[in-house]
């Protein structure tokens, strides 16, 4: 089913919270209608490249207060999530993850900005342990959740595929070390694909259930022209909190004749536009700013025949 927004009124009104939960206890709430008490100024970007790969969000803040300001660089530990969209139009979680470093900055003799640096997934992607010994017979599903809940650093599960609570383990299993790598092993096993998404765990399959499609044109937020790449297209929209990185991968369909096409050189072959405009979504960026006019969401989409790079920061 195509997702249509009707932009009279779904992109007007920025709607944004920055939610900072410290190790420390303290959790600091920063709004579109508390920013007077905090930030006058606030900015993100939220990468998520692919699947097999580190998700991160950064977020700037000008001009806190001396005790929030304090709060933040001397916690330097603790969760983030950033919720963004409209007033009367789509809004949600773009991302959640762990706090992994924090800067302070002056810009000049007024401005102050704190910068905070985070990962999502990390503490499951690396630095983790889990160890424990699971007898024969039981199913691959006792094993994500053994692995998950024996890790030193906790796992959150999300979506896992169901033919996992059928399959079963032919033998004995002594588990130490990395959770990552049993965790890619149990999904190589049953075909599917792990990643971590907003800091839970997920391995799934394409043939879970049918990917939502999402349709990108002028009156859903379409900025500028779709541009042709190597392996799919480009483009940019009104920042759209529905649009994320999932297996089955979510689609976006685009008006093929508004695609501005790669220059073609000689000796090379392009990747061919497809004829019914649907292309894999494989890369997010999300990018804001709370007094500018960055409010966007750029997009990579990848050919629905080839497969899905698993890191597009990163393609070779």
């Amino acid at each position: 089913m195509a997702d249509t927004i009707n932009l009279d009124n779904a992109y007007y009104g920025r709607k944004w919270q920055i939610l900072i939960n410290l190790d420390s206890g303290v959790s600091i709430d920063i709004t579109d209608s508390n920013f007077g008490d905090y930030a006058l100024r606030s900015t993100f970007t939220v990468d998520r490249p692919g699947y097999k790969c580190i998700h991160y969000g950064d977020i700037s803040l000008w001009n806190l207060n001396a005790a929030t300001d304090n709060q933040i660089v001397a916690g330097a530990q603790g969760t983030v999530i950033i919720n963004a969209g409209y007033v009367s139009g789509a809004y949600g979680k773009i991302f959640e993850g762990k706090i992994f470093q924090v800067i302070r900055d002056r810009e000049n003799a007024t401005d102050y900005k704190v910068t905070i640096h985070c990962i999502d997934g990390h503490g499951i992607m690396s630095n983790n342990l889990t160890a424990f010994t699971m007898a024969a017979g039981l199913t691959y599903q006792n094993a994500v959740k053994y692995i998950s809940s024996n890790a030193k650093t906790s796992i959150t599960l999300g979506k896992i595929t169901e033919d996992l609570y059928s399959n079963t383990l032919p033998r004995g299993k002594v588990f130490f070390g990395e959770p990552k790598k049993y965790l890619q092993q149990i999904a190589s096993d049953n075909n599917a694909q792990f990643y971590v998404i907003d800091d839970a765990v997920h391995i799934t399959k394409v043939s879970d259930s049918t990917s939502n499609t999402v349709t990108v044109s002028p009156s859903t937020g379409l900025i500028g022209y779709p541009t042709q790449i190597d392996y799919g297209i480009t483009c940019t929209v009104l920042l759209n909190p529905n649009l994320t990185i999932v297996n089955p991968a979510m689609t976006i369909k685009l008006d093929q004749s508004v695609i501005r096409q790669q220059l073609i050189n000689i000796g090379s072959v392009p990747t061919m536009l497809e004829k019914d405009g649907e292309y894999k979504v494989a890369r997010i960026i999300h990018r804001g700013d709370t007094r500018g006019n960055e409010w966007y969401t750029d997009v990579t989409g990848v050919i629905p025949a080839g497969m899905i790079p698993y890191n597009l920061a990163n393609p070779n």
